[in-house]
């Protein structure tokens, strides 16, 4: 199966962190430089896959 840049930059827009992303350059866009980022890093006979830096915040109620 052929890598698919396109494919990526969907499942990445579909992805929470990408929200605020789309909001600020829109959609077209994000699509466009998600799959132009994507399509450096294909190589032949390897799965494309992405990498995302999610930050997380944990908060407890003070007893």
């Amino acid at each position: 199966m052929k890598a698919r840049p396109d494919l990526c930059a969907r499942a990445l827009a579909a992805a929470g962190p990408a929200y605020e992303a789309i909001q600020n350059a829109g959609e077209p866009a994000f699509l466009k430089t998600a799959a132009t980022l994507a399509a450096e890093r294909v190589r032949d006979g390897l799965p494309l896959r992405a990498s995302v830096s999610i930050v997380g915040f944990r908060a407890r109620k003070p007893e």
